[in-house]
């Protein structure tokens, strides 16, 4: 089952526009310390620590704009319209 995406973030050597849930990532990375999949971006899986992880700004609007109604994803345009 997908969840809404409550605070979206990417690691910042991320290069793409998709995000993940950041409370999820980090209790993720805090109960599989050690893992090969430890700290990587669940997106490129790219290393993304802690200290690297931007807040999508753009992202948490769009969501918060939109938390009444039921989508199941939104699609975000090259141009930045949705």
């Amino acid at each position: 089952m997908n969840k809404r995406i409550k605070l979206p973030a990417r690691g910042k050597s991320c290069l793409h526009i998709a995000c993940f849930d950041l409370r999820n990532y980090v209790f993720f990375n805090q109960k599989n310390r050690g893992s090969h999949l430890a700290w990587q971006c669940p997106i490129c899986k790219k290393e993304a620590l802690l200290d690297d992880l931007k807040i999508d700004n753009y992202v948490f609007e769009i969501l918060f704009k939109t938390k009444e109604v039921k989508a199941t994803f939104v699609m975000i345009e090259y141009n930045g319209d949705w």
